[in-house]
């Protein structure tokens, strides 16, 4: 029996200086003398071309608020239930509780917006007061039943079932379950294979993240063209009947429409996250062997080699939508047919009903169609006495061989593994663009003598195209190596402290440069 109680709090304060107030700056650009009876000189083109007093006339700071809390408590059981003839029967079953909450108060300088509906502070996004929380109880069982035990040709065969029934306050219930097949026909030889559904509700982040301003410039060379303007692809294109309707439906002014042009060359929406998002789903099916060294001699008997074939499909998956993509998408004949005003990919933005340019787009998390991805991974292991101390040798190699995002109905599949980048036409996925390698590879050369353990490691990243084929832009291959040293205490009153050191990237790398966009803390 084991039974516990965890609680943690995390609480953040972000603090600006510097920012300025637009209504401020306004209020001296358009004053009869220039501002010069409110705080004297204000001269914004000029460099010190503004007095003191004028800087502390609009400048403006504020501090932002944010906390997160998590409460967990489980109580689970472990243990034999029963002989079977191959052995025991093993079962762990338990109950879960937990409870996650998320709060940002912005600072009240934030929530000013001006009539132009863009926020007066200049440095920071505007945003209300959030405070949302999220809680789930689960109920599970996991059994091992032994099959065949001691038999020619068969050392050991087993199953494992496992259930798992999960309650979310946001998501309602769900169901994961696992299958999964061990046979070792002899001691140095085990195959295996499973079947399992994993499913993810929406984090407390994911449900109640802020939606904030966002922006995007209106020229087609740095941003979004609105596909109504006149010299879109859209409207120059073979269904420029359709989409000229469609503009109209939306809001477009007829007397507008023939030499529609947006005139602020701004885009305004918000992004952020989404309170209404359903849990994702994934289905994993994998097979694969674990081979040991079946040698006695020390120098061989310490290798293992695994490779495990795995597929994966994800259903519901939750990503984010960007208006670069859906608002193309609401005027293509391929995802909209019908050019109607209700489809999903047009009810993501609205158009000012006096000027029918764009208005409220929503870059927030939705729940997609999904992924299906395919691939190889292999671990081999050796460790082996040399001298005083131990070498140990690791390697994991993946092959990705394809990875495939469910595109919006109507557009074609497109194998993602091998390429880099975000590709802003939308015509596989959304979100931010990561990088999908075929083949990557992490090694690690250890040797450890008594308390002390020196390492080298060796990280291999396959080239890529970007994901904008019609660059022909291709990434290189990249090598890393890393150089590790410790020294852990074992006595006298520095027991239990370990010192480490090492360098990473020995060899001083640059990250490559991309064309396309892609997101931090990739590959």
């Amino acid at each position: 029996y084991d039974a516990y109680l965890q609680y943690g709090e995390n609480d953040q304060s972000e603090k600006q200086r510097g920012n300025a107030l637009r209504s401020r700056i306004n209020e001296l650009t358009y004053a009869t003398d220039g501002g010069a009876s409110i705080c004297g000189e204000f001269n914004i083109f000029i460099i010190g071309g503004m007095s003191n007093e004028c800087v502390d006339f609009i400048a403006a700071g504020g501090e932002n608020r944010s906390g997160y809390e998590q409460t967990i408590a489980e109580i689970s059981a472990t243990g034999p239930v029963a002989d079977l003839p191959a052995g025991e029967l093993r079962v762990a079953a338990g109950v879960m509780y937990k409870r996650d909450a998320f709060f940002y108060k912005a600072d009240p300088i934030a929530s000013v917006i001006l009539d132009d509906g863009i926020p007066d502070v200049i440095g920071f996004n505007a945003t209300d007061n959030i405070d949302g929380s999220d809680y789930n109880t689960d109920l599970y069982l996991e059994a091992l039943i032994p099959i065949l035990a001691n038999r020619r040709g068969a050392e050991k065969l087993e199953a494992v079932l496992g259930y798992r029934h999960s309650e979310y306050q946001s998501a309602g219930g769900a169901d994961s379950w696992k299958a999964e097949l061990l046979y070792q026909p002899v001691d140095a030889l085990r195959l295996r294979g499973s079947l399992q559904r994993a499913v993810r509700a929406p984090s407390v982040f994911e449900l109640y993240q802020p939606q904030l301003p966002a922006f995007y410039s209106s020229l087609s060379d740095f941003g979004l063209q609105d596909p109504c303007e006149a010299t879109s692809p859209e409207r120059t294109g073979p269904d420029a009947v359709q989409v000229e309707a469609l503009c109209l439906q939306q809001g477009v002014p007829l007397e507008l429409l023939p030499d529609f042009e947006d005139q602020d060359l701004l885009h305004e929406g918000v992004e952020g996250g989404n309170p209404g998002l359903d849990p994702e789903t994934g289905d994993t099916l994998t097979a694969g062997f674990v081979l040991s060294s079946w040698s006695s001699s020390s120098l061989w008997s310490g290798m293992q080699l695994s490779v495990d074939w795995y597929r994966i499909e994800m259903e519901d998956a939750i990503e984010y939508v960007y208006a670069p993509t859906y608002i193309p998408l609401c005027f293509d004949a391929r995802t909209n047919p019908n050019f109607s005003p209700s489809n999903v990919w047009c009810g993501f933005f609205g158009r000012y009903s006096s000027d029918g340019e764009i208005r409220d787009f929503t870059d927030i998390l939705v729940n997609i169609e999904g992924f299906e991805l395919t691939g190889v991974d292999l671990q081999f292991d050796w460790r082996f006495e040399a001298g005083p101390g131990t070498v140990g040798f690791n390697t994991l190699v993946s092959w990705l061989d394809s990875f495939e995002a469910i595109p919006p109905k109507g557009l074609p599949k497109v194998d993602e593994a091998g390429l880099v980048g975000f590709d802003v036409a939308g015509t596989s996925t959304f979100g931010i663009g990561g990088a999908r390698p075929e083949w990557k590879a992490n090694t690690r050369l250890t040797y450890d003598w008594q308390s002390l353990s020196l390492a080298a490691g060796w990280r291999y990243i396959d080239g890529m195209k970007d994901r904008d084929l019609e660059l022909n832009y291709r990434v290189p291959s990249y090598d890393y190596f890393d150089l590790y040293a410790a020294y852990a205490f074992d006595q006298g009153m520095l027991d239990g402290l370990t010192l480490s050191a090492g360098v990473e990237n020995l060899t001083d790398e640059d990250p490559p440069l991309l064309p396309s966009q892609v997101q931090a803390n990739t590959d």
